[in-house]
């Protein structure tokens, strides 16, 4: 009976870590895509890139409110999406600032992350 209730105990603690454990994935870095850049190609050239993303709320990502979730060159979240979206202006051929002759034409995006 002791041995019953012990194994069920058991059971029920390994069942619960089991259902609340999150899975690791190694964190990958951003790579561009084809379906994006072949629809950025139909815009028209200019200097494009993203300036600054900025979050106006607190971003906690975390598995299960616990534990962290990693990105990719230990950037944080509005890092790791500027970069994203700058490396698929670069990919589609769209000059940047920094790569350009100086002169301030072009579009500079800024982003706010804003959860609903």
């Amino acid at each position: 009976m002791v041995q019953k209730i012990l194994f069920k105990s058991l059971f029920s603690a390994v069942a619960v870590l089991v259902l609340s454990a999150c899975s690791y994935i190694p964190p990958s870095q951003y790579f561009t895509t084809s379906e994006v850049g072949d629809a950025l190609r139909r815009l028209p050239p200019v200097k494009l890139e993203v300036a600054s993303v900025q979050s106006s709320v607190n971003i906690s990502m975390a598995c299960r409110g616990m534990v962290p979730i990693p990105i990719a060159g230990n950037l944080t979240l509005p890092d790791f999406i500027k970069g994203a979206f700058n490396q698929e202006f670069m990919a589609a051929g769209f000059d940047s600032f920094a790569q350009s002759d100086g002169a301030d034409d072009g579009v500079k995006l800024e982003i706010d992350i804003k959860l609903a």
